[in-house]
């Protein structure tokens, strides 16, 4: 019986950080510059405020740069913790070959109120409801585009506006894992936090694309987030690991959960990172050398290569090509699988349950 490669091009999580801390922990409101608003006066007919009431007392305040609303797109811009969204717009109207609507949170430059989590989605849908209303939008020429803890909103509003990307993905059959509730380190969050926030990750995938995830990986773990894995017992695999370039089983109690672990070696994330990746054809020539070497290992023992991906990165043209011409490569080899990282964990379980 051939031995198979394992080959997992596509490591590219679903992220669900639709929630947030503790007000006290996470919200830090940042005021407005005084005398910013007469500069931001001074840009142009193009720059206009922005005000919206969201409750009884409660205004939020913000602009909106309108270059051309029947024809260029509309992009919703949400800041990130402590960022006061003004500061964005002489780059935008400089930059960006689109229309934007940027509003400040609750408490944050002019907007009245405090923020909270359930506040801060409502409203991202009542300024997109808003914006499309008076200049009668279509949601497929708009995109919403959010910063740190503003990438949340975005995705929120995304998936709430745009019901045909729950769709696709549905209809396309990906594997839709879980990268957790909020984009933030756990390492000294207490357990029942994490533990809430695993649920509500959970819940919410659930909810969406009517199945509960079946893998799970945080990226910034706890020493408690492995035991939360355990305890859910849902979960074919775990990612949170580097320890090895095969998958494995660890043991707890009268439990076993398979390890899939992730890589950050083959990972274009070192495109941002020191001592990375600086052209595609870096990309191409590191994952075509692990590829040759891991092959060649392959005749004897089984061999697994994850490549981590980010659209935000793999999706520039430049780096882009390198992906495809790797993709291209691969295909010449007999004895290759290119798959799901579930796909992965069904196989080990059926076929390595006792390793």
């Amino acid at each position: 019986m051939k031995l198979i490669l394992w080959l997992i091009v596509i490591l590219l999580f679903l992220v669900f950080g639709c929630g947030f801390l503790s007000r006290k922990l996470l919200y830090y409101p940042a005021p407005m510059e005084p005398g910013r608003e007469d500069r931001l006066a001074e840009l142009g007919p193009a720059v206009t405020p922005f005000s919206l009431e969201v409750d009884e007392k409660i205004t939020l305040r913000g602009w909106m740069i309108q270059k051309d609303m029947e024809n260029l797109p509309v992009l919703f811009y949400f800041g990130g913790n402590a960022e006061e969204v003004s500061w964005n717009i002489e780059p935008y109207l400089a930059g960006v070959d689109a229309n934007v609507v940027l509003v400040n949170y609750r408490g944050y430059g002019r907007s009245g109120g405090s923020p909270k989590e359930a506040d801060l989605k409502a409203d991202a849908l009542k300024i997109f409801d808003r914006v499309a209303g008076d200049y009668h939008l279509n949601p497929g020429n708009c995109g919403a585009w959010g910063r740190s803890l503003g990438s949340s909103i975005a995705s929120h509003l995304a998936l709430e506006r745009n019901p045909e990307v729950c769709k696709a993905i549905k209809n396309g059959n990906y594997e839709v894992a879980c990268h957790g509730w909020r984009w933030i380190d756990y390492q000294n969050v207490k357990k029942s936090t994490e533990k809430k926030d695993m649920k509500l990750a959970i819940k919410t995938i659930k909810k969406i694309f009517g199945k509960r995830p079946l893998g799970w990986y945080t990226g910034r773990c706890s020493p408690n987030t492995r035991d939360l894995v355990f305890d859910d017992g849902g979960f074919l695999y775990d990612s949170d690991s580097y320890g090895d370039d095969l998958p494995y089983w660890e043991y707890k109690k009268n439990k076993k959960q398979l390890i899939i672990p992730y890589t950050l070696d083959n990972n274009d994330m070192r495109f941002a990172t020191n001592q990375g990746f600086n052209t595609g054809d870096q990309f191409y020539t590191y994952l075509k050398d692990s590829f040759d070497v891991l092959y060649d290992e392959g005749k004897t023992n089984p061999k697994m290569m994850s490549i981590g991906l980010h659209c935000r990165l793999i999706g520039r043209p430049g780096r882009f090509q390198a992906l495809k011409k790797f993709i291209d490569y691969v295909l010449k080899f007999d004895d290759v699988w290119i798959c799901k990282r579930v796909d992965i964990a069904k196989h080990w379980i059926k076929n390595y349950s006792n390793k």
